[in-house]
Protein backbone atom coordinates (compact mmCIF):
# COMPACT_ATOMS: atom_id res chain seq x y z
CA UNK A 1 0.00 0.00 0.00
CA UNK A 2 1.13 3.31 -0.50
CA UNK A 3 -0.46 4.73 3.00
CA UNK A 4 -1.41 2.92 5.75
CA UNK A 5 -5.00 1.60 5.98
CA UNK A 6 -7.01 3.01 9.19
CA UNK A 7 -9.51 0.17 10.91
CA UNK A 8 -11.87 1.40 13.82
CA UNK A 9 -11.38 -0.71 16.35
CA UNK A 10 -13.70 -0.79 19.66
CA UNK A 11 -14.52 2.46 22.08
CA UNK A 12 -11.34 2.69 24.08
CA UNK A 13 -13.60 2.80 27.06
CA UNK A 14 -15.20 -0.21 26.71
CA UNK A 15 -12.29 -2.04 25.40
CA UNK A 16 -10.18 -0.97 28.32
CA UNK A 17 -12.98 -1.47 30.75
CA UNK A 18 -15.64 -3.80 31.11
CA UNK A 19 -14.21 -5.73 27.77
CA UNK A 20 -11.07 -6.52 29.21
CA UNK A 21 -12.72 -7.93 32.65
CA UNK A 22 -14.69 -10.03 31.08
CA UNK A 23 -11.90 -11.67 29.12
CA UNK A 24 -9.80 -11.85 31.86
CA UNK A 25 -12.71 -13.52 33.94
CA UNK A 26 -13.14 -15.88 31.36
CA UNK A 27 -9.64 -17.03 30.79
CA UNK A 28 -9.46 -17.20 34.79
CA UNK A 29 -12.70 -19.37 35.55
CA UNK A 30 -12.34 -21.91 31.89
CA UNK A 31 -15.07 -20.44 30.65
CA UNK A 32 -16.57 -19.98 26.66
CA UNK A 33 -15.50 -16.71 25.83
CA UNK A 34 -17.97 -15.73 22.50
CA UNK A 35 -17.56 -11.67 22.82
CA UNK A 36 -14.12 -10.89 23.25
CA UNK A 37 -12.99 -11.73 19.48
CA UNK A 38 -15.54 -9.23 18.12
CA UNK A 39 -14.17 -6.81 20.79
CA UNK A 40 -10.49 -7.12 20.41
CA UNK A 41 -10.00 -8.87 16.35
CA UNK A 42 -13.30 -8.54 14.23
CA UNK A 43 -12.58 -5.39 12.78
CA UNK A 44 -9.10 -6.58 11.99
CA UNK A 45 -9.67 -9.72 10.78
CA UNK A 46 -11.71 -7.79 7.83
CA UNK A 47 -8.66 -6.57 6.48
CA UNK A 48 -6.77 -9.63 6.91
CA UNK A 49 -8.25 -12.08 4.85
CA UNK A 50 -5.75 -15.01 3.57
CA UNK A 51 -2.88 -13.70 6.02
CA UNK A 52 -1.05 -16.42 7.81
CA UNK A 53 0.85 -14.06 9.97
CA UNK A 54 0.39 -10.90 11.33
CA UNK A 55 3.35 -9.02 13.29
CA UNK A 56 1.29 -6.58 15.66
CA UNK A 57 3.01 -4.00 17.67
CA UNK A 58 0.74 -3.21 20.22
CA UNK A 59 -0.59 -0.50 22.41
CA UNK A 60 -3.08 0.19 25.20
CA UNK A 61 -4.71 -2.99 25.99
CA UNK A 62 -3.51 -4.94 23.06
CA UNK A 63 -0.12 -5.89 25.39
CA UNK A 64 -2.70 -7.47 27.51
CA UNK A 65 -4.18 -10.10 25.48
CA UNK A 66 -3.05 -13.32 24.39
CA UNK A 67 -4.77 -13.54 21.09
CA UNK A 68 -4.38 -17.09 20.31
CA UNK A 69 -6.91 -17.17 23.18
CA UNK A 70 -10.03 -14.99 21.36
CA UNK A 71 -12.48 -17.81 20.00
CA UNK A 72 -14.39 -16.68 17.06
CA UNK A 73 -17.79 -17.21 18.00
CA UNK A 74 -18.75 -18.20 14.01
CA UNK A 75 -16.22 -20.57 13.19
CA UNK A 76 -16.12 -21.59 17.24
CA UNK A 77 -12.24 -22.13 16.16
CA UNK A 78 -9.27 -19.44 18.46
CA UNK A 79 -7.87 -17.26 16.74
CA UNK A 80 -4.47 -19.27 16.99
CA UNK A 81 -6.27 -21.93 14.39
CA UNK A 82 -6.78 -19.41 12.09
CA UNK A 83 -3.28 -17.13 12.07
CA UNK A 84 -0.16 -16.82 13.99
CA UNK A 85 -0.64 -13.22 15.76
CA UNK A 86 3.56 -12.37 16.17
CA UNK A 87 4.15 -9.59 18.65
CA UNK A 88 6.78 -7.02 18.26
CA UNK A 89 7.63 -4.09 20.32
CA UNK A 90 7.37 -1.47 17.47
CA UNK A 91 7.32 -1.84 13.63
CA UNK A 92 11.14 -0.89 13.85
CA UNK A 93 12.06 -4.33 14.84
CA UNK A 94 10.13 -5.36 10.84
CA UNK A 95 13.56 -4.74 9.38
CA UNK A 96 15.53 -6.89 11.44
CA UNK A 97 16.86 -10.18 9.59
CA UNK A 98 15.39 -12.98 11.53
CA UNK A 99 17.37 -16.67 11.00
CA UNK A 100 16.75 -19.94 11.42
CA UNK A 101 19.15 -20.97 13.67
CA UNK A 102 20.16 -24.25 15.79
CA UNK A 103 19.14 -23.90 19.66
CA UNK A 104 22.69 -22.25 21.40
CA UNK A 105 24.21 -22.85 24.77
CA UNK A 106 21.38 -22.55 27.70
CA UNK A 107 21.79 -20.90 30.87
CA UNK A 108 18.85 -22.47 33.38
CA UNK A 109 17.90 -20.66 36.82
CA UNK A 110 14.58 -22.48 38.36
CA UNK A 111 13.78 -23.99 42.04
CA UNK A 112 15.05 -20.73 43.88
CA UNK A 113 15.66 -21.83 47.58
CA UNK A 114 13.58 -18.85 48.57
CA UNK A 115 15.06 -18.91 52.65
CA UNK A 116 11.21 -20.46 53.88
CA UNK A 117 11.83 -23.78 56.42
CA UNK A 118 10.14 -26.59 53.83
CA UNK A 119 7.95 -27.63 56.38
CA UNK A 120 6.24 -24.88 57.19
CA UNK A 121 5.30 -24.12 53.47
CA UNK A 122 2.94 -26.00 51.60
CA UNK A 123 4.26 -26.84 48.17
CA UNK A 124 2.07 -24.60 45.37
CA UNK A 125 0.44 -25.44 41.84
CA UNK A 126 0.71 -22.01 40.79
CA UNK A 127 3.41 -19.89 39.92
CA UNK A 128 2.09 -16.35 41.42
CA UNK A 129 3.03 -14.51 44.24
CA UNK A 130 1.61 -14.11 48.00
CA UNK A 131 4.42 -12.23 49.41
CA UNK A 132 3.26 -13.62 52.51
CA UNK A 133 4.03 -16.99 52.19
CA UNK A 134 6.37 -17.82 49.36
CA UNK A 135 5.83 -21.33 48.48
CA UNK A 136 8.00 -23.80 46.80
CA UNK A 137 7.63 -24.70 43.07
CA UNK A 138 7.80 -28.67 42.50
CA UNK A 139 7.57 -27.86 39.13
CA UNK A 140 10.11 -25.31 38.06
CA UNK A 141 12.45 -28.43 39.63
CA UNK A 142 11.45 -31.05 37.03
CA UNK A 143 11.14 -28.55 34.46
CA UNK A 144 14.91 -28.34 34.86
CA UNK A 145 15.44 -31.48 35.33
CA UNK A 146 13.53 -32.13 31.92
CA UNK A 147 15.05 -29.17 29.84
CA UNK A 148 18.93 -30.30 30.85
CA UNK A 149 18.08 -33.93 30.34
CA UNK A 150 17.34 -33.09 26.45
CA UNK A 151 19.35 -30.59 25.64
CA UNK A 152 22.57 -32.43 27.21
CA UNK A 153 20.82 -35.79 24.97
CA UNK A 154 21.41 -33.44 21.64
CA UNK A 155 24.48 -32.71 23.21
CA UNK A 156 24.01 -28.69 23.33
CA UNK A 157 25.81 -26.93 26.30
CA UNK A 158 24.11 -25.72 29.14
CA UNK A 159 24.71 -24.10 32.76
CA UNK A 160 22.24 -24.46 35.63
CA UNK A 161 21.78 -22.49 38.92
CA UNK A 162 19.40 -24.39 41.40
CA UNK A 163 18.74 -23.99 44.91
CA UNK A 164 20.59 -21.42 46.90
CA UNK A 165 22.09 -20.91 43.43
CA UNK A 166 19.45 -19.59 42.02
CA UNK A 167 20.24 -16.35 42.79
CA UNK A 168 20.43 -12.56 42.13
CA UNK A 169 24.26 -12.38 42.28
CA UNK A 170 24.43 -15.30 39.87
CA UNK A 171 22.20 -13.29 37.11
CA UNK A 172 23.87 -10.62 37.15
CA UNK A 173 27.07 -12.29 36.63
CA UNK A 174 26.00 -14.17 33.82
CA UNK A 175 27.53 -12.22 30.91
CA UNK A 176 25.49 -12.74 27.58
CA UNK A 177 24.02 -16.00 27.74
CA UNK A 178 22.68 -17.20 24.58
CA UNK A 179 19.40 -18.39 26.02
CA UNK A 180 18.14 -17.29 29.55
CA UNK A 181 15.86 -19.66 30.76
CA UNK A 182 14.16 -18.41 34.30
CA UNK A 183 11.55 -20.81 36.32
CA UNK A 184 10.39 -18.79 39.48
CA UNK A 185 7.46 -16.90 40.51
CA UNK A 186 7.04 -13.18 39.33
CA UNK A 187 4.97 -10.63 39.99
CA UNK A 188 3.56 -7.71 39.16
CA UNK A 189 2.25 -4.96 41.29
CA UNK A 190 -0.97 -3.28 39.98
CA UNK A 191 -2.89 -1.37 42.24
CA UNK A 192 -0.17 1.57 43.36
CA UNK A 193 -1.48 4.49 45.25
CA UNK A 194 0.55 7.78 44.53
CA UNK A 195 1.49 7.61 48.34
CA UNK A 196 3.81 4.94 47.66
CA UNK A 197 6.76 6.73 46.48
CA UNK A 198 9.47 3.73 46.00
CA UNK A 199 6.96 2.34 43.27
CA UNK A 200 7.02 5.48 41.43
CA UNK A 201 9.07 4.04 38.71
CA UNK A 202 6.60 1.42 36.70
CA UNK A 203 9.88 -0.59 36.35
CA UNK A 204 9.94 -1.11 40.13
CA UNK A 205 6.16 -2.64 39.84
CA UNK A 206 7.04 -6.35 38.28
CA UNK A 207 10.01 -8.53 39.11
CA UNK A 208 10.56 -11.82 39.29
CA UNK A 209 12.28 -13.68 42.92
CA UNK A 210 15.42 -15.50 43.28
CA UNK A 211 17.24 -17.62 46.14
CA UNK A 212 17.25 -15.87 49.62
CA UNK A 213 14.30 -13.09 48.67
CA UNK A 214 12.45 -14.30 52.09
CA UNK A 215 15.10 -14.40 54.25
CA UNK A 216 16.32 -10.82 53.48
CA UNK A 217 13.22 -9.15 52.86
CA UNK A 218 13.72 -5.70 54.42
CA UNK A 219 17.44 -5.02 53.15
CA UNK A 220 18.41 -1.40 53.17
CA UNK A 221 21.85 -1.80 51.94
CA UNK A 222 21.58 -1.30 48.22
CA UNK A 223 24.99 -2.93 47.84
CA UNK A 224 23.91 -6.09 48.47
CA UNK A 225 21.35 -8.79 46.94
CA UNK A 226 17.87 -9.13 48.31
CA UNK A 227 16.91 -11.82 46.04
CA UNK A 228 14.26 -9.98 44.28
CA UNK A 229 15.17 -8.75 40.36
CA UNK A 230 13.06 -6.24 39.47
CA UNK A 231 12.23 -4.89 36.03
CA UNK A 232 14.23 -2.10 36.38
CA UNK A 233 17.33 -4.24 37.62
CA UNK A 234 16.91 -6.72 34.81
CA UNK A 235 16.78 -3.50 32.50
CA UNK A 236 20.72 -3.45 33.35
CA UNK A 237 21.56 -6.80 32.64
CA UNK A 238 24.39 -7.27 29.55
CA UNK A 239 21.92 -9.41 27.14
CA UNK A 240 22.90 -8.02 23.68
CA UNK A 241 23.66 -11.43 22.77
CA UNK A 242 21.16 -13.14 23.72
CA UNK A 243 18.81 -14.90 21.12
CA UNK A 244 15.74 -15.54 23.92
CA UNK A 245 14.31 -14.41 27.45
CA UNK A 246 12.23 -17.52 28.65
CA UNK A 247 10.61 -16.49 32.08
CA UNK A 248 8.68 -19.30 33.41
CA UNK A 249 6.76 -17.95 35.89
CA UNK A 250 3.34 -15.74 36.18
CA UNK A 251 2.33 -12.20 35.36
CA UNK A 252 5.73 -11.78 34.03
CA UNK A 253 4.46 -10.04 31.03
CA UNK A 254 2.09 -7.48 32.43
CA UNK A 255 2.95 -3.86 33.60
CA UNK A 256 2.52 -0.65 34.03
CA UNK A 257 0.27 0.12 30.43
CA UNK A 258 1.60 3.58 28.91
CA UNK A 259 -0.62 4.31 25.95
CA UNK A 260 2.11 4.72 22.90
CA UNK A 261 5.20 3.75 24.92
CA UNK A 262 5.07 0.11 25.51
CA UNK A 263 4.31 -1.64 28.47
CA UNK A 264 7.13 -1.12 31.61
CA UNK A 265 7.79 -4.19 32.76
CA UNK A 266 9.52 -7.17 32.71
CA UNK A 267 8.79 -7.68 29.01
CA UNK A 268 10.06 -4.03 28.14
CA UNK A 269 13.03 -4.48 30.37
CA UNK A 270 14.56 -7.47 28.99
CA UNK A 271 14.02 -6.36 25.35
CA UNK A 272 15.89 -2.94 26.71
CA UNK A 273 18.92 -4.66 27.82
CA UNK A 274 19.63 -6.21 24.64
CA UNK A 275 17.53 -9.61 24.19
CA UNK A 276 16.36 -10.34 20.32
CA UNK A 277 12.97 -12.28 22.25
CA UNK A 278 11.56 -13.12 25.09
CA UNK A 279 8.69 -15.44 26.12
CA UNK A 280 6.91 -14.93 29.13
CA UNK A 281 3.40 -15.29 30.30
CA UNK A 282 -0.06 -12.95 31.14
CA UNK A 283 -1.44 -14.55 34.26
CA UNK A 284 -1.04 -16.70 36.96
CA UNK A 285 0.63 -20.04 35.68
CA UNK A 286 -0.02 -23.64 36.59
CA UNK A 287 2.81 -25.39 37.41
CA UNK A 288 2.25 -28.67 35.66
CA UNK A 289 1.24 -27.36 32.03
CA UNK A 290 4.05 -24.67 32.30
CA UNK A 291 6.72 -27.72 32.20
CA UNK A 292 5.20 -29.62 30.02
CA UNK A 293 4.74 -26.13 27.38
CA UNK A 294 8.78 -25.17 28.23
CA UNK A 295 9.54 -29.07 27.62
CA UNK A 296 7.30 -29.35 24.06
CA UNK A 297 8.92 -25.57 22.86
CA UNK A 298 12.54 -27.09 23.87
CA UNK A 299 11.81 -30.26 21.81
CA UNK A 300 10.79 -28.79 18.54
CA UNK A 301 12.90 -25.80 18.41
CA UNK A 302 15.85 -28.41 18.60
CA UNK A 303 13.97 -29.85 15.85
CA UNK A 304 13.24 -27.29 13.34
CA UNK A 305 15.75 -24.75 14.70
CA UNK A 306 12.86 -21.92 14.03
CA UNK A 307 11.17 -20.24 17.40
CA UNK A 308 8.03 -19.11 16.17
CA UNK A 309 6.88 -22.52 14.75
CA UNK A 310 8.15 -24.11 18.43
CA UNK A 311 6.07 -22.05 20.47
CA UNK A 312 2.85 -23.19 18.22
CA UNK A 313 3.76 -26.34 18.53
CA UNK A 314 4.21 -25.93 22.64
CA UNK A 315 0.40 -24.28 22.47
CA UNK A 316 -0.91 -27.05 20.54
CA UNK A 317 0.77 -29.79 22.88
CA UNK A 318 -0.90 -28.37 26.29
CA UNK A 319 -4.18 -27.83 24.36
CA UNK A 320 -4.41 -31.35 23.88
CA UNK A 321 -4.07 -32.36 27.58
CA UNK A 322 -5.79 -29.22 28.96
CA UNK A 323 -8.56 -27.21 25.84
CA UNK A 324 -9.04 -24.13 28.11
CA UNK A 325 -6.83 -21.27 27.38
CA UNK A 326 -5.74 -20.87 30.95
CA UNK A 327 -3.48 -23.60 30.85
CA UNK A 328 -2.21 -23.25 27.03
CA UNK A 329 -2.78 -19.60 26.15
CA UNK A 330 -1.03 -17.83 29.01
CA UNK A 331 2.52 -17.63 27.12
CA UNK A 332 3.64 -15.00 24.71
CA UNK A 333 6.54 -14.37 22.28
CA UNK A 334 7.40 -11.14 21.62
CA UNK A 335 10.42 -9.60 19.65
CA UNK A 336 11.48 -10.50 16.35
Amino acid sequence: MKEPLVVKLAIARQAEGKSFKLYKNSVAARLEDLVSYNTYWKPLAKRLEGMKTVHLAGHGVYHQISFSSLLNPESKKYLADEVYVASIPSTEWLVKPKHKRAIPKVTLLAHPAYGAPASSKPSSLSRSLDLENINELPGTENELNDIVALVDRNKIGYKEFEGPDASEENVRKIAQPEVLHIATHGYFLNAISSTETQFRNPLLQSGLLLAGCQLKPHLTDSRKEDGILTAYEASTLPLYQTTLVILSACETGLGDVKNGEGVYGLQRAFLMAGAQRVLMSLWKVDDESTRQFMVAFYEDWIQSQDIDRAYQTAQRAVRLAHPEPYYWAAFILNGQ
